[in-house]
């Protein structure tokens, strides 16, 4: 069995529309694309710092897991990285593992890292 299927065209009509006898002033602006993606290229040392550590490895639980798996960051100093833990036992593995290059600082409930700062092993005497 066959439906058969009528179809009704409606037909509308726009009101007229009324010149405009106006003359309109354009302004050309001219942006330049390249400071625009420079400025949106800056990262903080936070951003930096959470780059370089997000997917390194840390031994967990006798297993080697990415830093990212147990740990969140979070924008709280753009001077330091701020991360929240999943397991307090993270403190350990990241000292561990990422030791040399940064400091950390446990802060209420969050890890605070930075880049150490290079001692002068000179002792200010120039030679």
């Amino acid at each position: 069995m066959s439906k058969i299927v009528k179809k009704a065209t409606v037909k509308k009509t726009a009101p007229k529309k009324e010149a405009i006898k106006e003359e309109t002033k354009v302004e050309e602006i001219k942006v330049e694309p390249k400071e625009v993606v420079k400025e949106a290229e800056k990262k903080t040392n936070a951003e930096i710092i959470w780059d370089d550590i997000k997917n390194r490895n840390i031994n967990m639980f006798s297993m080697i897991c990415k830093v990212s798996s147990y740990c969140n960051s979070i924008p709280l100093d753009p001077t330091r990285c701020f991360l929240t833990l999943k397991v307090s036992s993270v403190l350990a593995s990241l000292e561990d593992e990422l030791g040399k290059e940064y400091d950390f600082e446990l802060i209420d409930k969050y890890v605070a890292i930075s880049k150490k700062v290079k001692k002068e092993t000179n002792h200010g005497f120039s030679r």
